[in-house]
């Protein structure tokens, strides 16, 4: 194996560390995008007004809430945004 060289062996290490930290890296930008999502929740089918703001956007999100699932008015909502897909 090309490893058993004494020239080679400290590359080869450093190669190792080197993927095994891309690993850990990966993993935990994984755990971190599922940790931001978990408490968002998506609505589709909302029509967006040229330059509407987030503070109108919100008007649109609770009134879906109040309407269709007949929830209070006073949902605490803490950002609203759309989506450009």
């Amino acid at each position: 194996m090309i490893c058993q060289r004494p020239f080679l062996r400290e590359h080869c290490q450093r190669r190792r560390q080197s993927s095994n930290n891309s690993k850990q890296a990966s993993k935990k930008t994984v755990y971190l995008e599922y940790q931001s999502r978990r408490n968002n929740l998506r609505f589709e089918d909302l029509l967006e007004d040229n330059g509407e703001s987030w503070e109108t956007t919100e008007e649109k999100v609770t009134k879906v809430l109040v309407s269709s699932l007949f929830l209070k008015s006073s949902v605490p909502i803490a950002l609203v945004g759309l989506l450009d897909l």
